[in-house]
């Protein structure tokens, strides 16, 4: 089960992504607060189920993903950052957004340098105040 911290992260994720127009389809876990939809969970891209996903009224695609500074360097999150940030619906990229503790900021950029997607515009990092995550 993920932890709280995670949980947090996505529900932030989800606000950011309704925020830029999409609608919220797809989440792999329970979103507190005022997202209390029941959510189906999303299908695998290419390797993994990414955390939120969400559609806009045009058919394009927003992948949420939710990382704790634990997560960062992990096999599992090199392959999800590789095969979300090239993921491609109707021939388009999907924006991607990566949600990470304030104080992980700078691993997760080391990391998308590492895999040589730091400069994909498709990729926005959301950063979070260590202060509000919740343990």
């Amino acid at each position: 089960m993920a932890s709280k911290q995670h949980q947090f992260i996505i529900g932030l994720i989800n606000r950011k992504i309704c925020e830029y127009g999409f609608k919220v389809v797809f989440i792999d876990g329970h979103v507190l607060g005022a997202f209390k939809n029941k959510y189906t969970l999303p299908q695998k891209i290419i390797r993994h189920r990414p955390d939120v996903v969400g559609v806009d009224n045009k058919g394009f695609i927003c992948i949420g993903e939710a990382k704790t500074k634990n997560d960062i360097y992990n096999k599992r999150t090199r392959e999800e950052l590789i095969d979300f940030a090239d993921f491609k619906f109707n021939g388009q990229k999907c924006l991607l957004i990566v949600g990470v503790p304030k104080s992980s900021q700078d691993d997760l950029n080391n990391l998308l340098n590492e895999l040589g997607i730091q400069n994909y515009s498709n990729i926005e990092i959301l950063t979070i105040p260590d202060e509000i995550i919740n343990e």
